[in-house]
């Protein structure tokens, strides 16, 4: 063991999360430090030829910037949306990959420097990063959401991804709410993604008319309100805009209490857009647990938001490298 730790210590991984809008590259030791990274624009519809294009393009920068040599990268590490087949290294489906299915993304990297690629669910990676160096470090088992456009999980046991008897698993923000619920992006009706998600949150606003006219809300469209707006309008007071969050906290803590008793974690985890800064959803989702779930699970339940933010798929991404090429760890 001893011998491994020295190797890791010169070795460095090239890290990838590739999003809907925009996808982040990185190189980070493996001691979990990102060193760089750089954004760049997605542009789905362009391809992921393209893309991935840019990605090779901004990896060598970073090799030469830091003058590191072909044997110092020890592999690379990509998130993407899923759900993924994780054996072919492919996306199955993605709402916001639209004709991405079947592109092996682990071929280009693994093409271009001569190192394995190692492909995961994002959410997962941004739980797997938050359980190895964030707000779940030293927990058994950590549960962690991302909420956004739509409602990343993840279930992490002792800093390993737990996704199911084929990889396709853990897609925490599919749980039903409602059977009679709104249409969600998977298909279903009522899923807790269709309430809480950016595109549930402001359906919600829009549906209730009267009170939206009594609000400063009121002024936006549907086209330029977001959950952020609706944060500030809540902080300024606006009634409306409060019960939508008290609402929204609500239907995150029915499915925090069903998961609590599913999973009995240690930590809960919260982070993405709509939780920064936003302690009514996270005190009404901790008073709904607590009602909802088993006494002897939701009192020990900790509730907590991510500490590694928008790292925390990078950083996931080379925990992830090295469970898969090392071993249990």
């Amino acid at each position: 063991m001893t011998i491994v730790r020295i190797r890791k210590e010169k070795k460095y991984a090239l890290v990838v999360d590739i999003g809907g809008t925009n996808t982040v590259v990185g190189l980070g030791n493996l001691k979990g430090k990102i060193l760089k990274k750089n954004k760049i624009k997605t542009l789905p519809e362009s391809g992921p030829d393209f893309l991935f294009l840019k990605i090779i393009n901004v990896l060598k920068g970073f090799i030469k910037k830091f003058k590191l040599k072909k044997e110092d990268i020890l592999f690379s590490s990509i998130g993407s949306p899923g759900p993924l087949d994780l054996k072919q290294g492919s996306i199955i489906h993605s709402v916001n990959l639209s004709g991405w299915e079947k592109f092996n993304l682990r071929e280009p990297l693994e093409a271009a420097f001569k190192i394995p690629a190692f492909i995961e669910n994002d959410a997962n990676l941004a739980g797997l990063g938050e359980s190895w160096l964030g707000a779940g470090k030293g927990k058994k088992m950590v549960l962690a959401f991302t909420l956004g456009t739509g409602v990343g999980g993840a279930v992490i046991i002792h800093d390993r991804i737990f996704n199911g008897s084929k990889g396709y698993g853990a897609e925490l923000g599919h749980i039903t709410i409602y059977p009679d619920g709104p249409l969600c992006t998977c298909s279903n009706h009522g899923c807790l993604e269709a309430y809480i998600s950016a595109g549930g949150i402001l359906r919600r606003v829009f549906e209730n008319k009267k009170a939206l006219s009594k609000s400063i809300l009121n002024k936006f469209s549907i086209e330029t309100l977001t959950p952020f707006k609706v944060s500030l309008a809540a902080q300024k007071g606006d009634k409306f805009a409060i019960n939508i969050l008290k609402e929204t906290g609500r239907y995150l803590g029915i499915a925090l209490a069903s998961y609590t008793n599913i999973f009995n974690p240690d930590v809960i985890i919260l982070g993405g857009g709509i939780m920064k800064d936003n302690k009514i959803v996270q005190n009404h989702a901790k008073k709904e647990l607590r009602k909802r779930a088993f006494k002897i699970m939701s009192k020990d339940v900790k509730i907590a938001l991510t500490k590694l933010g928008d790292n925390a798929p990078l950083i996931g991404a080379i925990k992830n490298g090295l469970n898969l090429y090392y071993g249990n760890l």
